[in-house]
């Protein structure tokens, strides 16, 4: 019935929650299903996926329902395609009105993934144009404090990511590197930001308060370049786009929890870090 009338089997499941617990089981028991299934799951409009819309408002202005939150979450039912795996807050973030994800449990996201539900990173091209770098003693200053504080905390995060056999995509033997971890302060930061999904298209851009990127290598067998981070002076700074920006560049397959797991070392003194059991020796 889920593959033939999957409206149906969402509405006798109870709704959200309950056509939820069914995919979870499915997902769960994905090697028993057979090849010519498994076809007819990928052109069904068998799985759900949630969007935020704006609330619609009173004539004040505010949300009818008196809440602080001006989004609300839509599901609908689609094929797999249309589904997005989230795996770049930043850009779920930007476009939240616009795309459709996938439920954010890791056996979730890899059984849509079988099926096709592309990854939002791979939908999403982005480009940040930096002002002139800022070399006066502050901001000389600034970015050394950063760099000492992301070297005292990386090795922490690594370890939590080896540890669940995650893939990086960079060593810390690489890392700690004087030469391959570079930090600057610059003017400002604008983010470009592209997501192409089908036939829409819708571009944004905002100030943002850090980016990171690969340098172009020195020489063709330098590879990749020196990760450099830029920090804005003209934006109060967000460790979460520190934190974002590192991940995407250091993990093979980056995380939303991942960002929030190194913002949290990059943001919490070494005492609590130790009271939570980690290793900072």
């Amino acid at each position: 019935m889920l593959i033939a009338d999957p409206k149906r089997f969402y509405k006798l499941s109870g709704g959200y929650d309950g056509f939820l617990d069914e995919l979870r089981f499915i997902a769960a028991n994905e090697r028993s299903i057979t090849p010519a299934t498994k076809q007819k799951l990928r052109n069904s409009p068998a799985l759900v996926a949630t969007k935020m819309v704006p609330k619609q408002t009173s004539s004040k202005g505010k949300p009818e329902d008196g809440e602080d939150e001006l989004y609300e979450a839509v599901h609908d039912l689609m094929v797999a395609s249309n589904a997005v795996i989230n795996d770049d807050q930043l850009a779920a973030s930007v476009f939240a009105s616009h795309v459709f994800c996938a439920p954010q449990e890791d056996m979730l996201e890899s059984f849509y993934g079988s099926l096709g539900s592309p990854r939002l990173s791979a939908l999403v091209k982005e480009e940040f144009r930096t002002g002139i770098e800022v070399k006066d003693g502050p901001a000389l200053a600034h970015a050394e404090r950063m760099r000492a504080l992301i070297i005292e905390r990386l090795p922490l995060f690594l370890n939590d990511m080896r540890s669940t056999s995650r893939s990086l995509a960079l060593s810390w033997d690489w890392l700690q590197k004087p030469d391959n971890l570079l930090i600057s302060s610059v003017q400002k930061i604008v983010r470009v930001i592209t997501f192409t999904q089908g036939t829409f298209r819708k571009v944004e851009q905002q100030d943002v308060s850090a980016s990171a990127r690969h340098l172009t290598p020195t020489s063709f067998l330098a590879k990749p370049g020196p990760l450099s981070l830029s920090l804005s002076q003209s934006a109060q700074l967000d460790m979460y786009e520190v934190a974002g920006g590192l991940c995407r560049l250091i993990l093979k397959i980056p995380r939303v929890q991942d960002s929030l797991l190194l913002l949290t070392l990059l943001t919490t003194d070494l005492r609590s870090l130790r009271r939570r059991g980690y290793n900072s020796q």
